[in-house]
C-alpha cells in the first residue's frame, strides 16, 4: 500500500484513503445534483451505514432497491463527478457499470498517484514541467 504526504505532517494517509474520501463527496454531490438534501437523508437512513459507501457493488444493490431503474441515473452523475474531481477524462463505452467504473477510476486514480509520490511542491514542479 502506497503512501503520499498530506498537508497535515503527522498524519500519513493511504492513497486508497483518499480515493474513497473523494468517492464519498462524489457520491453526496452527485445526490446532491438530483435529490433533495432530505432525499439524501432518507436514503441514508434507508441504507443506514457508511461501510455500504465503501463498497460499489453494494451502494449499488442498495440505491437498486430503493430507486429501481432509476439508480441508473443517480449512478452516472455520482461517476461524472467522481471523474471531474480526480481531473479524469469520463467517456462512456458500451453499457454503464456502476462498479467498473469506480474501479477504473480508482485504478487510475492510485497509478497517477505513484507518479506524484513526493512533496506538493515537487509535485507542483513536475506538473509545471510537463505544461512547459
Amino acid at each position: 500500500m502506497r503512501t503520499r504526504r498530506s498537508p497535515d505532517p503527522f498524519r500519513v494517509q493511504t492513497v486508497e484513503s483518499e480515493f474513497l474520501e473523494m468517492l464519498h463527496e462524489s457520491m453526496l454531490n452527485g445526490l446532491r445534483q438530483v435529490i433533495s438534501d432530505s432525499g439524501i437523508k432518507a436514503l441514508f437512513f434507508n441504507i443506514a451505514s457508511s461501510q455500504y459507501l465503501d463498497d460499489p457493488e453494494t451502494f449499488h444493490g442498495n440505491l437498486y432497491a430503493i430507486f429501481n431503474e432509476g439508480a441508473t441515473v443517480l449512478e452516472k452523475v455520482i461517476v461524472k463527478e467522481l471523474f471531474r474531481r480526480l481531473n479524469m477524462p469520463y467517456k462512456v463505452r458500451g453499457d454503464f457499470d456502476f462498479t467498473k467504473c469506480i474501479s477504473q477510476a480508482k485504478k487510475r486514480f492510485i497509478e497517477s498517484q505513484g507518479k506524484f509520490n513526493c512533496t506538493p511542491a515537487r509535485r507542483r514542479n513536475f506538473i509545471i514541467q510537463k505544461v512547459s
